[in-house]
């Protein structure tokens, strides 16, 4: 299945195994539980972002339209008709996120937690990202509103949060780069709450391990990669160079 918003199907070329193929093609695995699913597209315009999900992949075009393939059990690669002006995307587990170039977000698939409830006064966001059954999303004045369920913990971004560039999501977790490098991290389940140590700063960007455990992997302005998580796992970092 390829679910592609204002592109119309006649223009997208389907390309099996063994078919040869230019450069700029993205390659979409359309059934993650079959490789018999895999196949390229050929998309009319250039690809310009991509996001993984539990079973499901978006694709975001130059053009602020975007694509979805994938397991659709729960509407999560039903993407809008009347999507348009796309400026970044993110999959949870079993949902997606579209964020407009407007700074408003469109959201879709599975509301069991109300994950795709997005808050109606939401808007000037500028980053998104979304979990196993929550959304979040930074806004212009550094602020992180979170929606849907945050495991047990609390859904709100702490109080002293006002100056965010971007924010991660685990499946229970949350992640927010500081301006200044320094990372927040907020969320319980149930391996934990997340753990940040104090001397984790100058991080350039930060990603969330799937799965129920807390773990995320950060890149640093010097080159540095550091790993971390909740109490039961270790600490350590490594250089890129």
């Amino acid at each position: 299945m390829l679910a592609a918003g204002l592109i119309e199907p006649s223009r997208i070329q389907r390309f099996r195994r063994g078919d040869v193929i230019s450069d700029g093609m993205v390659t979409i695995d359309l059934d993650p539980r079959a490789l018999a699913g895999a196949a390229v597209w050929r998309l009319p315009e250039g690809v310009i972002a991509v996001a993984a999900g539990g079973q499901h992949t978006l694709v975001l075009t130059a053009g602020g339209c975007v694509l979805a393939s994938g397991s659709n059990e729960r509407g999560q690669a039903d993407v809008p008709p009347d999507l348009r002006d796309v400026a970044a995307i993110a999959a949870g587990y079993a949902h997606s996120l579209a964020l407009r170039r407007d700074g408003t977000v469109v959201a879709w698939g599975n509301n069991t937690r109300g994950a795709t409830s997005v808050p109606p006064s939401l808007a000037d966001v500028v980053a998104i990202s979304a979990g196993g059954g929550h959304s979040a999303a930074v806004r212009r004045d550094g602020t992180v509103v979170v929606w849907g369920q945050l495991g047990s913990g609390p859904v709100d971004a702490p109080a002293d949060l006002a100056d965010a560039v971007s924010v991660a999501s685990g499946w229970e977790s949350c992640f927010a780069i500081r301006s200044g490098g320094g990372v927040a991290a907020w969320g319980t389940s149930q391996s934990g709450s997340p753990q940040v140590p104090t001397t984790l700063t100058e991080v350039v960007c930060i990603d969330v391990v799937g799965g129920p455990s807390p773990a995320w992997v950060a890149a640093k302005k010097d080159g540095m990669v550091e790993v971390g998580g909740c109490v039961s796992l270790p600490h350590w970092r490594c250089s890129t160079t």
